[in-house]
């Protein structure tokens, strides 16, 4: 019984390894398309890559979670399985915990040292003293050291501040000696510490979270609804080359006329001419936008991921209304469980409106409860619930 157990925790850990290699791909193709050629940098995108499939891979780490601890238990019966000993579950639990703790921290040092590094590190960079020669790598690296550090200080001085803050009511008189310290630390002040300074960086970074998803659940289907171009860039390129081609001709043909006049041009030939030039100007836009459409100038995969979209323009209106189904769908399910919670919740404030019992029919619960039926389709659900709005932001 303990080999089922184990084949099925396998399978789910070979889900989460598939679903981090297709983090991989999105997060190559994500860099690479957002990536202007003038300012590519190799350590740059290498980082980029790093940051974003170690971001997802946490990310994804929920529904991997999700997924064990309700493997253990029978859906039938809602009591642990015959394989699922506490030892057995122990063992579960500890491969779970190394794989928080290796990317969480790996997470914090992209955040504190590496991202902070590389963003400061092309910042540094000057394309004009590059061919000069007038900056050298080593000012350059000193530079980017520099502000990483002052980057760090300015962490470690929010941890201080959430280290003594929670104490300095209550220790007042109090010698401030290497006892005093212990005892700061014997009483969890490190942990406080910890979470104020997360605490604070987490609630600025939710506002923008909600400012950015919010947008993007609301934009995002309609700009895909409305960016389905009846013209494709190709056809757009050579329409605009011939037009502008036949308007360059006609402006020679004016100022050749006109070439021998004493008098200069003549009124009617100067508005036709002028309107020609502010008609050339408009299409040398329109070519270059065609050329940007193309991916001309950019990297081969974002030629590659041009080409794709141009395939699947014409699913670019079905997958917008799909997405604004599903916006619609969850704006509704957090609304009626907010309404829920503030009208049947207990204890109210006073426990986070905690309820007992679903009290109104709630879309996304019921789909879940559903999905469960057939395996994985409940944990892929959750798993693209916590991604798409990320991925909105």
């Amino acid at each position: 019984m303990a080999s089922a157990g184990l084949v099925q925790a396998s399978l789910i850990w070979v889900a989460y390894a598939a679903a981090v290699a297709l983090c991989l791909f999105v997060a190559v193709i994500t860099t690479f398309t957002w990536q202007t050629p003038r300012d590519r940098s190799a350590l740059i995108s290498i980082v980029a890559i790093v940051g974003l499939t170690s971001l997802l891979a946490t990310v994804f780490l929920l529904p991997v979670d999700i997924a064990l601890v309700s493997s253990t238990v029978s859906s039938r019966l809602g009591a642990k399985k015959d394989w699922a000993t506490p030892g057995q579950v122990e063992n579960t639990l500890l491969t779970l915990k190394i794989v928080y703790y290796s990317l969480y921290s790996f997470d914090a040092l992209l955040c504190l040292l590496v991202i902070p590094f590389a963003y400061f590190w092309f910042e540094e960079y000057d394309e004009v003293d590059d061919e000069e020669g007038t900056r050298s790598f080593g000012s350059r690296l000193f530079s980017a050291l520099k502000y990483t550090a002052i980057f760090l200080v300015l962490v470690v001085a929010l941890f201080l501040v959430g280290f003594f803050v929670p104490a300095a009511g209550a220790d007042q008189g109090q010698h401030y000696d290497l006892d005093y310290f212990k005892r700061l630390l014997a009483a969890n002040q490190g942990e406080k510490a910890l979470t104020f300074a997360l605490g604070l960086l987490i609630t600025l970074g939710t506002l923008l979270y909600i400012l950015y998803t919010a947008a993007g659940l609301a934009l995002l289907p309609v700009s895909l609804i409305k960016s389905a171009p009846s013209v494709s860039a190709p056809q757009l390129s050579e329409t605009t080359a011939s037009a502008l081609e036949r308007n360059r001709e006609r402006q020679r043909q004016l100022e050749i006329r006109n070439a021998g006049h004493a008098d200069g041009m003549a009124a009617k030939d100067r508005r036709e001419l002028d309107h020609l030039m502010r008609e050339e100007r408009t299409l040398v836009r329109r070519e270059r936008l065609a050329a940007e459409s193309r991916g001309d100038g950019h990297s081969a995969v974002y030629q590659l991921w041009t080409k794709l979209q141009a395939v699947f323009r014409p699913l670019k209106l079905v997958g917008g209304l799909l997405l604004l189904f599903i916006a619609v769908v969850v704006w509704v399910s957090m609304l009626i469980t907010g309404i829920d919670k503030a009208k049947n919740s207990i204890c109210k404030e006073h426990c986070g409106y905690i309820i007992g019992h679903i009290s109104v029919f709630q879309p996304v619960n019921w789909i879940f409860v559903q999905a469960a039926r057939v395996f994985p389709i409940d944990y892929v659900l959750v798993a693209l619930l916590d991604g798409l709005p990320r991925r909105l932001c």
